[in-house]
């Protein structure tokens, strides 16, 4: 069973070819990793000793089937099968998050160099830009205003 909720027999999960990010320069092939011929989501295929691991049987699939012919061989081993099933999903949705957070990682990266390089090296050149203004306009200021002084003690004189 994909990630998706699609559902293909063994034979053609084995058969599928890796999945392919397809970026503007060159096409990526992720091995270990297959895309469902539906819904192109990507599903994580593993193969231990010949054995198909991942993506896992559609234990529900399985059941309505058993349900529907009437043979009702082992509940215990199904509903075993199903919590065993539950937990591989919470894998599989944290290996999707996982995937995508990975194939944003370009997004993720520049925003983070935003974040710890852009904006403080701003804030350092506004404090340095308000430092120098402060450095060099208060003697402006003060000569200014002496000067101002002077004028008005040249001004009494002259008149």
């Amino acid at each position: 069973m994909f990630y998706g909720g699609h559902t293909l027999c063994k034979n053609c999960i084995l058969g599928l070819q890796w999945a392919v990010v397809k970026f503007p320069t060159l096409p990526l092939q992720l091995p270990l990793f297959i895309a469902c011929p539906w819904c192109n989501m990507l599903s994580l295929r593993l193969v231990y000793r010949g054995n198909l691991k991942f993506p896992r049987k559609n234990f529900f699939l399985l059941w309505m089937l058993e349900k529907s012919s009437g043979s009702d061989h082992d509940h215990n081993h199904i509903s075993g099968s199903l919590a065993m099933e539950r937990l591989h999903s919470s894998l599989r949705k944290s290996l999707v998050f996982f995937v995508h957070l990975t194939a944003k990682f370009p997004l993720v990266v520049i925003f983070l160099l935003i974040i710890m390089y852009a904006i403080p090296a701003s804030a350092a050149i506004l404090a340095l830009y308000m430092l120098i203004t402060v450095v060099f306009a208060l003697p402006s200021f003060l000569i200014l205003y002496f000067a101002y002084q002077v004028w008005i003690g040249w001004l009494e004189i002259i008149t």
